[in-house]
């Protein structure tokens, strides 16, 4: 499956990340929204405001997302660094430095 970059999820995280709106000590598999909340939350705010929240998507299907990075309404650390580790192993290089581009600026904005 060929996956494309969603650019739009990356600078909507950056300004997220910014803005301070994520979490740094979480465990991604309690915190990755389940299929009933990502489903719920489509229905709240539609397609465009879902896709956001997701680090690729397939060019072959309009409804196919993949890699979640938050729980909808922050950026989850824990999230990226699942991306940046899946990606890499399913030779997605574009998924996996944008993965760790966020990482650094949650790093970035935490350094002592």
């Amino acid at each position: 499956m060929a996956l494309q970059l969603n650019a739009t999820a990356v600078d909507f995280a950056r300004d997220l990340i910014h803005k301070r709106e994520y979490r740094i000590n979480t465990v991604w598999s309690r915190n990755e929204p389940s299929p009933e909340q990502a489903a719920a939350f489509l229905k709240k705010v539609g397609g465009d405001e879902y896709q956001k929240w997701f680090l690729a998507f397939d060019p072959a299907s309009a409804d196919a997302t993949h890699y979640p990075y938050g729980d909808f309404q922050s950026v989850h650390r824990s999230g990226l660094k699942d991306i940046a580790q899946r990606a890499a192993l399913d030779n997605q290089p574009d998924i996996a430095a944008a993965a760790n581009e966020l990482l650094d600026m949650i790093d970035h904005f935490n350094a002592c």
